[in-house]
């Protein structure tokens, strides 16, 4: 059974005025620009799905309204793993209404989902894939999209931060890539071998 503990009772505001006040605590958190945007475009489809029910107030949200958003989805033929990504970001939003006392709580649980089974490359296809092209005869495009798949297994680097390097990052005399775009939001500095420094 979940807590029973409102201390709100300004029922006027609706859940979309709580949404907003979220977004703004997210702000004022300093999150990045793109989790902020991620809650817009993730809980599209729970606005939605409460417009239709006719639900506006925070009193209006229970348990067996997460429920029926979940069969709703199944219903429009969602992957089953973007239900996943929908129903953990309503999950975060609808948590904060219950810490701040807008309604009681309840848990959300994910739908359950079988992972596909990922077939491992073939020795062959990983040699290709890491042979280098021959730069006399490859034009441009191949050439930088094989500097890119070694640069990411030679550091391990996320994609979102390799995008955002500069030349002004790369120390090749000292192998050194500073890394000003990371999730932790922090400065940190990525070695590079001296195979790649060669590249």
């Amino acid at each position: 059974m979940g807590k029973t503990r409102f201390r709100r009772t300004n029922e006027w505001r609706t859940i979309k005025d709580l949404f907003n006040e979220f977004q703004l605590e997210n702000k004022t958190k300093n999150l990045s620009p793109k989790t902020i945007k991620s809650y817009d475009n993730n809980l599209i489809h729970f606005f939605k799905f409460i417009e239709l029910e006719g639900l506006t107030s925070p009193s209006d949200i229970h348990k067996t309204v997460l429920e029926n958003f979940k069969r709703w989805l199944f219903e429009l033929n969602i992957k089953d793993t973007t239900i996943n990504t929908y129903l953990r970001h309503t999950r975060a939003f609808l948590y904060w209404c219950m810490d701040e006392g807008y309604f009681n709580d309840f848990k959300i649980q994910l739908i359950k989902i079988d992972e596909p089974r990922k077939e491992p490359y073939t020795e062959d296809e990983i040699k290709r894939l890491l042979a280098p092209p021959d730069f006399k005869k490859c034009g441009f495009v191949e050439w930088r999209n094989w500097l890119l798949v070694s640069y990411l297994l030679d550091t391990g680097n996320r994609l979102s931060t390799v995008i955002n390097i500069k030349i002004k990052d790369v120390d090749l005399e000292n192998g050194i890539v500073t890394l000003y775009t990371n999730k932790n939001r922090k400065i940190n500095y990525s070695p590079i071998s001296n195979t790649m420094i060669k590249n």
